[in-house]
């Protein structure tokens, strides 16, 4: 069963509150693809005043996929009538009274839902805050082992480095000794008056 809402346009019955689609009375729009709010839809509405446009129509849907407040998504859409100004004032006064009873009505619903749901966020809560601790103690635990077998890396890296680094000198002495040794030898004959 088809339902109507209204569509806000621009001077050019285009779209302005994102859309980009030049509408056209009694014309059958469809979108492609997943509907997704302020994404991919045609977007209609019960109260006009929250959106952009200077002509306001009423259109008609076969289905609607979100409403919310103020904003209603749909596959499919057409314009059937634009409201003049005095058409537009007297929905005012049917919507504004509409609109106040339901908020009137929707206050203690929400209440009722906030109560409903105070139970089940304090579980989730303390469930999450014990998960939250478990998951620091064995992360406390981890860093730990990681520091522990990163020290004895790191001992036996400073080990085999000091013990290379004696083997090192170890092999080099004997050719250094030589090699300041010849050096030296040629200097003190060159500084006696020897053939260089």
């Amino acid at each position: 069963m088809s339902q109507l809402f209204l569509k806000m346009l621009d001077d050019q019955m285009c779209s302005c509150n994102g859309g980009i689609l030049a509408w056209q009375l009694n014309k059958w729009f469809t979108v492609p693809g997943k509907i997704i709010p302020c994404r991919n839809g045609l977007h209609l509405t019960l109260d006009p005043r929250g959106w952009q446009g200077s002509r306001v129509f009423i259109a008609e849907t076969p289905k609607t996929y979100n409403h919310d407040e103020s904003k209603i998504v749909a596959r499919k859409a057409r314009l059937l009538h634009e409201l003049t100004v005095a058409e537009l004032e007297a929905y005012e006064k049917v919507r504004a009274p509409a609109w106040k009873a339901y908020k009137k009505a929707e206050a203690p619903a929400w209440k009722a839902y906030d109560k409903a749901g105070a139970p089940a966020l304090e579980a989730y809560e303390k469930v999450r805050a014990q998960a939250w601790e478990a998951y620091e103690k064995v992360r406390a635990q981890a860093w730990e082992a990681y520091e522990k077998v990163r020290a004895q890396a790191l001992e036996a890296y400073e080990k085999a480095r000091a013990q290379a680094l004696e083997a090192y000198e170890k092999a080099r002495a004997p050719a250094l000794e030589a090699y300041e040794k010849a050096c030296q030898t040629f200097l003190t004959k060159l500084l006696m008056g020897g053939p260089p």
